[in-house]
């Protein structure tokens, strides 16, 4: 017999294997004894072949004895003996492990703080060339000017919401097994860099009309709204998309 142990779903797995050097058809009875530790055989793809399966809660240690009878059935012309002769054999089996996870918690709270911080740079960006659309004077200008801030106000508002709302302490597990949950955040991380593509955007726009309305110069405006839209999508791209949470 041989048995080896990953841990399945929460379930100890030993496949077993028995054998004997006796010739002829071989019927094979197999018992085994866990104490009171639930477990079962599951049939294998033949009548030497069996699985055992333990269900115990980690972290355990206890010893399953399996014992299998082989029985020779012989044709009568070559009955050397008893027909009903058999041979068993049994094999203690320790179970000294369990379905311990893996799991390492990150702190990404700088990062967060990042995402937060560029959000305002991105808001503030757009105010500051506004105000100066604002003092060319212009009915017209004024009107765009306060909208486009509300607009950058809206914005930052709702990437500071989304920058908190993905966990500080992420926790990512290497096992893969059934009593943990994943939770993304891949939706919230897409509509950040969405929400930072349109803040770059309204300062393309209000930059545009500030040189329309006065001739002013707005090249570096628009450099820095690039880098700023630059830097959002940088450090989004290294927040981990999701965490995991394990039972233990």
């Amino acid at each position: 017999m041989a048995g080896n142990d990953p841990c399945v779903d929460g379930n100890f797995r030993f496949n077993l294997s028995a054998s004997t050097s006796l010739d002829g058809d071989l019927n094979y009875a197999w018992e085994f004894d866990c104490g009171a530790t639930d477990a079962a055989l599951e049939d294998g793809p033949a009548d030497n072949l069996k699985t055992l399966v333990v269900n115990t809660a980690p972290p355990a240690t206890l010893t399953c004895s399996v014992s299998v009878f082989i029985s020779k059935n012989i044709e009568e012309a070559l009955v050397i003996g008893q027909p009903n002769d058999s041979v068993s054999c049994s094999r203690e089996i320790p179970l000294d492990a369990s379905c311990e996870v893996n799991c390492e918690d990150v702190d990404i709270t700088n990062l967060l703080t990042t995402l937060d911080g560029n959000a305002h740079k991105q808001a503030d960006l757009v105010k500051r060339i506004a105000r100066k659309l604002r003092r060319t004077g212009r009915r017209a200008a004024r009107k765009a000017a306060n909208e486009l801030i509300a607009a950058a106000d809206d914005l930052k508002l709702k990437n500071w919401t989304l920058s908190w709302s993905v966990p500080q302490i992420i926790t990512d597990c290497q096992e893969e097994n059934l009593l943990c949950v994943t939770v993304s955040h891949a939706n919230v991380i897409a509509e950040y860099e969405d929400n930072a593509a349109a803040l770059r955007d309204l300062a393309l726009t209000v930059a545009r009309k500030l040189k329309k309305a006065g001739g002013v110069k707005v090249r570096r405006f628009k450099k820095r709204a690039q880098r700023l839209y630059k830097k959002a999508l940088e450090v989004s791209g290294v927040v981990p998309d999701s965490t995991t949470s394990c039972a233990s």
